[in-house]
């Protein structure tokens, strides 16, 4: 009775695995997937205890602290000219001499 309701729970249940122990065809294959379950389980519980132990040995410190928005430093805005080089405008002085007909031909002036 207790292996036949052991067995339901592990052909339905969404456990990875477990299912393979049930529906498995040999007791060679269902030793098989018991060893690969028992050691997931084995190095999940070695993770999860070597993680508990580094939490326990180096605990994380937070501390908050309120400041108000006004004692922020805002950063500093520069403003750079826009002439800095003489030829600068120099695209822009050789595209107003040109001129654009409606047919797409260029006529220059220069």
């Amino acid at each position: 009775m207790a292996w036949e309701v052991a067995r339901e729970y592990m052909r339905d249940t969404t456990l990875h695995g477990f299912r393979y122990i049930a529906e498995a065809g040999g007791w060679l294959q269902r030793a098989a997937w018991v060893a690969v379950l028992v050691a997931s389980f084995a190095v999940a519980a070695f993770l999860c205890a070597s993680n508990l132990q580094e939490a326990s040995e180096n605990p994380f410190v937070t501390s908050t602290e309120y400041i108000n928005v006004q004692e922020i430093p805002f950063p500093a805005v520069s403003v750079v000219p826009t002439n800095v080089h003489p030829w600068d405008n120099f695209l822009f002085q050789v595209l107003s001499r040109i001129e654009f007909d409606c047919s797409g031909k260029s006529r220059g002036k220069l």
